[in-house]
């Protein structure tokens, strides 16, 4: 209850994210903070490079049962030039799709201005060391250079695939942390 009163607005706006599809993750949590600790969610979702029946049912109940959700679809043609890059240099196709995901919900806290952000998942499920799964936050230093020959994204480095695909920095905005997208070293 302590980290619910230090963030819950009384205003009508968002006071935390939940990032999830709707599954039992975080349609719990969602429901949790929303019914047991009265705070005022807004869910966020990484759209899926295909739906299925089941998961387009548990994200339209989601919605359903009262939560507001943002949906954001990658750029179509930037996601599978990735995904194609992720095959060949690491045998995991679904590598772009879980650094989506991962950078979206503090990308959206940033610019919407709600810094409480409750992950559903085991950090480790998205990339994080399994070391750091048992902290309640997230430090923003788990990319330290800003140098495009030392960030890779699919198994190549930044500058590689922008020269080899024609691509420009502002393509990868939504698969990069903000630390490496701008000089303020105090955002997370």
């Amino acid at each position: 209850h302590i980290l619910c009163d230090k963030y819950r607005r009384t205003d009508g706006n968002y006071d935390c994210i939940v990032p999830g599809s709707g599954g039992k993750d975080s349609s719990y949590a969602s429901w949790m903070l929303k019914h047991e600790f009265g705070m005022h969610p807004l869910t966020i979702t990484w759209a899926p490079n295909i739906y299925t029946d089941w998961g387009r049912r548990n994200f339209d109940k989601w919605i359903e049962a009262g939560f507001d959700n943002q949906l954001y679809t990658p750029n179509g043609r930037v996601h599978r030039i990735l995904t194609r890059i992720a095959v060949g240099n690491l045998l995991h196709p679904f590598q772009p799709f879980i650094i989506g995901q991962k950078m979206l919900a503090p990308k959206l806290s940033k610019l919407l201005n709600i810094p409480l952000v409750f992950f559903g998942e085991s950090e480790a499920e998205y990339g994080n060391p399994v070391v750091e799964t048992d902290k309640p936050n997230r430090t923003g230093d788990f990319h330290k250079s800003k140098v495009d020959e030392e960030i890779y994204l699919a198994g190549m480095n930044i500058k590689n695939i922008l020269s080899s695909f024609s691509l420009n920095k502002s393509d990868l905005k939504m698969y990069l942390p903000d630390i490496y997208d701008n000089s303020d070293k105090n955002n997370v």
